[in-house]
């Protein structure tokens, strides 16, 4: 048995008004292990900058025809509201889903916000580097790092489902949800206002 959480991650471009995503990735890990995910591209509203489109190689034509935000977002909301939401560095992804649900007068969902890269870091201190291709290294993770959505919460769902397999070694009377959100927890540095008590 394992914890039951949520995986979030956006490829973003740059916009007068903040970052905005061009893609987003939801992957649902159930207590029993079994993990269900999707992706799609988003229409930003804006060009892609030449920064951004450098990292991820997601262009101005593959998105012409993607859906808005707003329209995906009943859908999203749905499978987000409630969970214990892990993205790997949160304050970034959190940041995002503010500036889009802000952007387009959305309601939030009520979640906790977890951070895959801080549990990394109380789990493995030995590391030297935390991002997602690092861990990918030091891991040794079969899953390549391709900087694409649906790949990030693959390779982030691996890490996570690590650390808790270390964690529930070293202190197996402690449940997997409960060492989740205490090694996960963060502060974030961006304002989030829609996190649930």
């Amino acid at each position: 048995m394992t914890a039951s959480y949520t995986i979030l991650d956006f490829e973003t471009t740059q916009s007068p008004t903040g970052l905005r995503a061009v893609e987003v990735a939801i992957l649902r890990v159930e207590a029993t292990g079994a993990a269900c995910c999707e992706s799609h591209l988003v229409q930003p509203g804006c060009r892609i900058d030449g920064f951004s489109r450098s990292i991820h190689h997601i262009s101005d034509a593959m998105v012409r025809t993607a859906p808005a935000f707003a329209e995906l977002w009943p859908r999203l909301a749905a499978q987000l509201d409630g969970t214990l939401l892990l993205a790997h560095n949160a304050s970034f992804d959190a940041g995002v889903l503010r500036n889009e649900l802000q952007r387009h007068g959305l309601s939030a969902p009520r979640v906790r916000w977890l951070c895959s890269r801080q549990l990394a870091r109380r789990v493995w201190p030995q590391f030297a580097r935390f991002g997602l291709s690092d861990l990918w290294h030091e891991l040794g993770i079969p899953v390549p790092h391709t900087h694409r959505a649906e790949g990030d919460v693959r390779l982030t769902a691996e890490v996570v489902a690590r650390a808790l397999g270390d964690l529930c070694t070293r202190l197996p009377a402690v449940p997997p949800t409960e060492h989740l959100v205490r090694q996960a927890h963060i502060n974030l540095k961006t304002s989030w206002p829609f996190e649930a008590d």
